[in-house]
């Protein structure tokens, strides 16, 4: 098969499906409310650091990929503690937001309050 007709025929069957998503998803009211969005969030609902947590990341780390798994070791009112591999990262939680945080204190924040 020719490539110009590969690829209209390939580009044919994407516009298709996109086509068929868009108007075969037909709805009919049913007299639900309207998606409402939530407000009063913190940066606390979004980066969970309560005790125990854990997530996993897909890296490319020197050209090699990379399973990432950070998990929090300890969480105190003040803050808490990350295990990322053989590195600990801490972390300042505050009424401002959550901070990076070392011995010489609060550094960079990853999420600031009022979220926006």
């Amino acid at each position: 098969m020719p490539r110009s007709l590969s690829f209209s025929r390939t580009l044919g069957l994407a516009l298709a499906a996109l086509l068929l998503g868009v108007f075969g998803c037909a709805t009919t009211d049913t007299g639900a409310a309207a998606h409402v969005p939530r407000t009063g969030l913190t940066a606390a609902d979004y980066y969970p650091l309560a005790e125990g947590w854990k997530w996993a990341y897909d890296l490319e780390k020197d050209g090699q990929k990379i399973l990432a798994v950070y998990a929090v070791t300890e969480r105190t009112p003040e803050g808490a503690t990350i295990q990322a591999g053989p590195e600990r990262i801490d972390y300042a939680v505050s009424s401002e937001g959550i901070a990076q945080a070392d011995a010489s204190g609060i550094g960079d924040y990853v999420l600031k309050n009022p979220l926006t």
